[in-house]
């Protein structure tokens, strides 16, 4: 008796949903012309034309964003491991990239366009957050009605998973740095010595005269090109492909 009680009342939700579904409503506002004054402004028409106007405008503004609907990334993202830079630099989160983003460009201005030196600038940055904390903590719990925040001790914390992968990424870096001096010191990886050779030239002729310059650019690079190439991988790949086969035929 149960399952049949069961049965019947899900047949009756089922068709009075359909019901409430299928029925066209519509409301007469006679009642509010007549006691209230009220005219309508928009027609019926005009309404329903400036709904579907203003969807298409919604649909236009949205961001451009391939991957955030699909569970399978884009090589970009591969490429920048699929996590926290990989989001920043494709600009997932818009505010979090461009918070991101003001900060790199004022850090860059701090170190390199000051005029000091790269010690100068860190002492002054570190005494600027010192005073900073300080006359934070100073402040009253209320002011003029405005609940002023606690900074809590845990934003100074480290974990100890992070220390730990932290300290992984330094023995990684140190266990591979020390595999290319043993190489070298073999003499016989004339590949990896000729790599090494280049980089160092190549560091030599950009650190004196054009270091600023460059991470200038980077930073501006890094923050477009990823993000440009995402949104357009298809063509660029197209277009790569094309000038290749050209310059291999040429």
């Amino acid at each position: 008796m149960k399952l049949k009680f069961g049965k019947i009342e899900r047949c009756m939700l089922v068709n009075d949903v359909a019901a409430l579904v299928s029925c066209t409503r519509t409301f007469s506002c006679s009642a509010a012309e007549t006691h209230l004054g009220y005219s309508p402004v928009v027609s019926l028409k005009e309404g329903a034309a400036l709904t579907v106007d203003s969807f298409s405008a919604l649909a236009e503004d949205l961001p451009l964003r391939r991957c955030d609907d699909s569970d399978e990334h884009s090589k970009v993202d591969k490429l920048l491991g699929s996590g926290k830079v990989a989001d920043i630099l494709l600009w997932r989160d818009e505010k979090k990239t461009f918070n991101c983003f003001l900060l790199l460009v004022l850090l860059y201005y701090w170190f390199f366009l000051s005029g000091r030196t790269f010690i100068t600038s860190a002492a002054k940055l570190l005494m600027m957050i010192i005073v900073s904390l300080y006359g934070y903590s100073m402040l009253p719990a209320n002011i003029c009605g405005f609940t002023i925040p606690r900074v809590s001790s845990a934003c100074f914390e480290v974990s100890k998973v992070d220390m730990r992968n932290s300290f992984l990424a330094m023995a990684c870096m140190w266990n591979e740095l020390s595999l290319v001096t043993r190489l070298l010191a073999q003499g016989e990886d004339w590949c990896t010595f000729l790599k090494v050779s280049s980089f160092f030239y190549f560091c030599k002729l950009i650190v004196p005269h054009f270091l600023t310059m460059a991470i200038g650019i980077a930073l501006v690079v890094a923050f477009t090109l990823f993000f440009v190439y995402e949104q357009y991988e298809d063509e660029i790949d197209g277009m790569a492909k094309v000038v290749i086969n050209r310059l291999r035929k040429a």
